[in-house]
């Protein structure tokens, strides 16, 4: 009778073991192959050694590669948060998975830099959260002003052009010795300004190369400062 008791502790404690087993879900620490008492800089060195040995992209005849780097990439979800390994540490898996982390081990935080690296694209692993919203596009004035901008009063001559044969245009020039004559050209730019901006707000660009059509050699102007004004 003894004997028989024994074996029945025997197997309890077996079958709550595997019960406990079960109930935790997988073992993150032995999936990075880290104690468990690792640090922060140990956990994140296992796992981008691991990540790069077992990313799918490098692992095409591999069938179980897709499982393995989602087992992988969640138990890096977990055990790089204190609050989820903490979690984790006290009730396993499942305590995460109720707090809302470690759902389906899907989210690859690698995947356009592998993909990139490896020429796979995104490998077939879509990035998760927010989509990108529309562009949204709005006509805005902005003025260029330029250090030692000043107004030249030039003066003005009368030419004339030969514009065929026997035919003759007049037409009225500025001349000016200390000032180049350039032509006025109105061109469409794309500039990038911050969200939330006011009218009347002042922003810097990088300055741009001009070429002046009566110079050969390039001038590179200083930071221009623009007035953005509502249209």
């Amino acid at each position: 009778m003894r004997i028989l008791n024994v074996s029945l502790l025997v197997l309890a404690t077996v079958l709550l073991d595997f019960v406990s087993f079960i109930e935790c879900g997988r073992d993150f620490y032995k999936i990075l192959g880290v104690a468990k008492n690792a640090n922060a800089n140990q956990i994140k060195k296992a796992y981008r050694k691991l990540a790069k040995e077992l990313h799918p992209d490098r692992n095409h005849d591999d069938e179980m590669a897709n499982e393995k780097f989602q087992d992988l990439s969640a138990a890096y979800e977990v055990l790089s948060d204190k609050e989820k390994r903490a979690m984790y540490d006290r009730h396993g898996e499942e305590g995460v998975a109720k707090m809302g982390g470690a759902g389906g081990g899907g989210h690859d935080p690698f995947s356009s830099f592998f993909g990139d690296f490896f020429g796979g694209g995104q490998g077939g692993h879509g990035e998760e959260g927010t989509p990108k919203g529309a562009d949204i596009k709005r006509k805005k004035a902005v003025y260029k002003q330029t250090s030692g901008t000043r107004q030249c009063n030039c003066r003005h001559e009368m030419r004339t052009e030969q514009m065929g044969q026997g035919r003759f245009q007049m037409f009225q020039v500025k001349v000016c010795d200390e000032c180049p004559n350039v032509k006025l050209i109105q061109e469409n730019k794309v500039l990038e300004v911050r969200r939330r901006i006011l009218a009347g707000a002042r922003s810097k660009w990088k300055s741009e190369q001009t070429r002046d059509i009566n110079r050969s050699s390039m001038e590179k102007e200083s930071h221009t400062l623009r007035e953005i004004q509502e249209i």
